[in-house]
């Protein structure tokens, strides 16, 4: 093979993985433009998380009162 050919093969591969490695960079960043929305769900759901949390704490902090009041009588 000469070295023109050499040249020819060599920047022919290296093309060709400048090809590959941008399309996986360009499926990579495909694959993250849905997590802003997702973000923006999990954040909405934290906020139903903790309310319910609290909910739970109160009736909790409730049942151990009255547990406690029964525990006194007998």
């Amino acid at each position: 093979m000469s070295d023109k050919n050499n040249t020819n093969h060599y920047e022919g591969a290296l093309l060709e993985e400048i090809r590959d490695d941008i399309k996986t960079v360009l499926e990579g960043q495909q694959s993250m433009a849905h997590v802003p929305s997702d973000l923006a769900q999990l954040k909405d759901d934290m906020t139903v998380v903790k309310a319910d949390i609290k909910t739970i704490k109160a009736v909790v902090t409730n049942h151990e009162g009255r547990i406690t009041k029964i525990e006194r009588v007998i």
